[in-house]
């Protein structure tokens, strides 16, 4: 009943629930191997629950643990629950290891690094684009559109940055805008 529960939860993208119950469930059953695939699962879980949350570093160290955890034990148990996505979940650990980066860019207020590397930017916006897809499912449609509208004006902020032009320090004066005009009039 709990596995339902949690599967349940999953696939209505609760992952914080998902991860509640699969951690409950854990606790219960006495089969070590089930316990180890009921970890992976919850690992899973906690990673996307910080993803969604764009905590990107909580989110890399529970999937590199995840990943970790299925290369030590794929060669033993390769029918073994999430040992199939391997592949894809080192891929999502690629991004998460790129998303955690662009924290520490804005802690140092370098926003023009992440728009205008495409390592940084591109994941950024296809995690904006997942997360207002996750809530239009959630027939949350409020903040589906709010996180559209924050993905155009990344998109518009992307843009400008191919021209030295960073939105969060924007230079109004004459001269900057229209170089053709001169101060004095």
């Amino acid at each position: 009943m709990y596995t339902e529960k949690a599967m349940q939860l999953f696939g209505q993208y609760d992952y914080s629930g998902a991860k509640e119950k699969l951690e409950e469930l854990r606790e219960k059953v006495p089969d070590p191997v089930i316990r180890q695939q009921l970890r992976f699962s919850y690992l899973l879980a906690a990673a996307y629950e910080h993803w969604d949350a764009l905590e990107f570093t909580e989110a890399y160290q529970n999937m590199d643990a995840l990943v970790m955890e299925l290369r030590r034990d794929v060669r033993l148990n390769f029918h073994f629950l999430l040992m199939d996505c391997i592949g894809i979940l080192k891929e999502q650990l690629d991004i998460l290891d790129a998303l955690k980066e662009i924290q520490k860019l804005f802690r140092s207020k370098n926003h023009m690094a992440v728009l205008t590397q495409k390592e940084y930017i591109v994941p950024l916006m296809f995690t904006m684009q997942t997360n207002a897809l996750i809530r239009e499912a959630q027939k949350k449609y409020d903040s589906a559109t709010l996180l559209l509208y924050r993905l155009l004006e990344m998109i518009e902020q992307r843009r400008l940055s191919h021209y030295n032009i960073d939105v969060s320090k924007a230079d109004f004066s004459v001269g900057r805008i229209y170089p053709f005009v001169s101060a004095q009039g």
